[in-house]
Parts: structure tokens; C-alpha cells; sequence
């Protein structure tokens, strides 16, 4: 039956006082410390705590890298470091390329219309040895393979370019 208020209407159902259970899954009568522990009040002590102890913590770890003296270069060749840290100033920085590579200035780009799946090159112009699209079977190979021949020779001719093929 419902509560009725002065006036006898009912009263609305959150001004009842009733128990609250926060975890009905682990009913109790008598207090434990489980039970104290899980109580709402605990649980938003406990969350705060543990995000206070993060934030010091990554405070902390933060403020040790960043006084700390800086590391000496690892066998990174031509090396430019900052300063104030000693750590490189950019990934390319850390990256050992071959004197060779500042030799060339051209690019040839042979693009990439298929993929060869094949183990023989003598089959390499069979369609079945490709990874096509129904449009490209029926003479496209052939039009691939002169496409990477005519790069290789325009390679051979020009001692500064790099060969790519795209993808």
C-alpha cells in the first residue's frame, strides 16, 4: 500500500527510507571490512586516492627526465642533439644513410598496377601468376613487364636516379 501524505496523495517513491544496497550481488547483515570497504563513500576516497597517487607519480617521473643529465649519443652516425637534452632532435636524425644516396637527384617511378605472386620467371607474362583485377587479365602482364623494363633501362642511362616501384 502506498504512503500517503497530509493531503492524501501519494508520496513519491524516493522519499520512502528503505535500505540502499550498492552491490545486492554480495548481501551482508553484519558489517565486514569487504562491506565498509565497498560502501559509496569509500569507493570515491578510494578512486581519488589512486588518482592523486598517479598524477605525483607521473609528476615525479617527468621531472626526473627532465633534470636529468643528458645520455650520451648510441652509435648514431652524424648525430645532430639537443643541448639541453642530449637526445636527438628528430627520428631522421638517428638514421645511418649511405653516402650514396646523396649522389642522386632523379626518381623513376615505375607504378605498381599488380602484384606478382609467381616463383618462375619464365611464366612471369601468365595471368595466373598475378594478382589481377577482371579488367587487367587478357594482356595487361605484358604491359607491366614493359613498364619495368623501360625503368630499368632509364635507370641504366642516368648514374643519379633511383629506381622505385610504387604500390
Amino acid at each position: 500500500m502506498p504512503i500517503l501524505s497530509e493531503k492524501g496523495l501519494p508520496l513519491p517513491s524516493s522519499s520512502r527510507s528503505r535500505p540502499r544496497t550498492y552491490f545486492p550481488s554480495n548481501p551482508s547483515s553484519q558489517p565486514s571490512l569487504l562491506n565498509q570497504l565497498r560502501s559509496r563513500t569509500r569507493l570515491t576516497n578510494l578512486a581519488v586516492s589512486l588518482i592523486i597517487l598517479l598524477t605525483i607519480s607521473s609528476v615525479a617521473l617527468n621531472a626526473s627526465y627532465y633534470l636529468s643529465p643528458p645520455e650520451p649519443t648510441r652509435g648514431y652516425a652524424n648525430t645532430r642533439t639537443s643541448t639541453r637534452t642530449g637526445r636527438p632532435e628528430s627520428i631522421e636524425d638517428t638514421i645511418d644513410r649511405d653516402p650514396r644516396i646523396k649522389a642522386l637527384d632523379h626518381l623513376v617511378m615505375v607504378p605498381g598496377h599488380a602484384i606478382w605472386v609467381g616463383h618462375d620467371a619464365d611464366k612471369v607474362e601468365e595471368d595466373s601468376e598475378w594478382v589481377l583485377e577482371n579488367m587487367q587479365k587478357g594482356g595487361s602482364v605484358r604491359t607491366f613487364m614493359k613498364h619495368i623494363e623501360m625503368g630499368v633501362e632509364v635507370m641504366k642511362e642516368d648514374e643519379r636516379s633511383l629506381l622505385v616501384f610504387s604500390g
